[in-house]
Formats: structure tokens, C-alpha cells, sequence
């Protein structure tokens, strides 16, 4: 509820969902990063690895180096408390449908990136303003210093589920 995810310190998702998820294993799908599957117990057959931790209304863990934290205006847990995470990276996943809406939102970031950096650049080539506008005369020669522009901020797009199962999160053999 009123979740933030932040991965190596950095926000990268914010939002309201409109239902809670409730289930023996919780999901979360973050663009690029692919799905991350939580358990409170290893489970027999899977590679779930215990390198996360819950905590009243955060989820955080590490995988492939980068740090992932999940916060909740709510507690996680009804009961609450710290518990160990286990969690299962599936680095491939898309959600079923995706792919056409994730290359259609890519291409709208890629153009707005390229827009800001367009902007940037005009920016960065603009000269110092008019001495008897914004400078002392004294000050105008010795100033060194420089703008630097400050990269984007990447958001994610980020998906999230329950199942009561391990076998309901994989596609069934037609």
C-alpha cells in the first residue's frame, strides 16, 4: 500500500496499488530486473536463495550486486516483526502481454531522453549572461564555475502479485 521500491538508494517506483496481495508467496516484477518471487520458507526444487529480510513494512534484499528495497505504508506481515527472506530471481520473465507495451514505452523514453539531452547540450553552449545584467564586473572573469546537468532520475515500470503456490507462477505445458 503506497509503496516505494528504491534500488541502490535510488527511487525508481512509487504507486497506490488498489488491491492487496495476499498469498504463501509474494511477487514482484521491476522492468529490466525481471521478477523477484519471496518466500518465508526455502522451497524444495527451487533455487530460492535467503539473501533478504522483511521488516514491519519493508522488503529489502540483494541480488546481482544491486540492493532493492520495498516499502509499504503497511505492515507486510499481519503478525508484523522481522523474518528472513528467501527470494527467486527470474531474470527472463516478462508479464504475458508486455512486450509490445514495454517497447512502446521505451520508445517514448528514449525520445524524451534524447530531448533532455538535446536541451542540455543547447544549454551547456549558452555563454555567460550580459556582465551589467547578472555579474560584477570584478566577478565576471574569475567565475569557474559550471553547471553540471543532472542525470534523469530512471523510473521502472513494476508489476506485483501473490499466488498460494509455486506452481501457479509458471506457464502450464498446453
Amino acid at each position: 500500500m503506497d509503496f516505494r521500491l528504491l534500488i541502490d538508494g535510488n527511487l525508481v517506483s512509487s504507486g497506490k496499488p488498489g488491491t492487496n496481495f495476499a498469498g504463501a508467496l509474494l511477487w514482484c516484477y521491476v522492468e529490466g530486473q525481471g521478477r523477484f518471487i519471496f518466500s518465508l520458507v526455502p522451497r524444495d526444487g527451487y533455487q530460492f536463495q535467503k539473501v533478504g529480510i522483511i521488516n514491519e513494512n519493508k522488503i529489502e534484499f540483494t541480488v546481482k550486486g544491486k540492493h532493492y528495497e520495498w516499502l509499504s505504508r503497511a505492515p507486510i506481515l499481519p503478525s508484523g516483526g522481522a523474518w528472513n527472506l528467501w527470494v527467486l530471481h527470474d531474470p527472463k520473465y516478462v508479464p504475458f502481454g508486455s512486450q509490445e507495451i514495454v517497447k512502446k514505452e521505451k520508445n517514448k523514453l528514449d525520445r524524451l531522453d534524447d530531448s533532455i539531452k538535446a536541451a542540455r547540450d543547447k544549454a551547456a553552449k549558452i555563454g555567460d549572461p550580459a556582465p551589467e545584467t547578472f555579474h560584477k564586473p570584478e566577478t565576471l572573469h574569475n567565475n569557474t564555475e559550471q553547471v553540471q546537468p543532472v542525470p534523469a532520475a530512471k523510473r521502472f515500470r513494476v508489476m506485483v502479485g501473490a499466488a498460494d503456490s509455486i506452481e501457479n507462477l509458471w506457464p502450464r505445458n498446453l
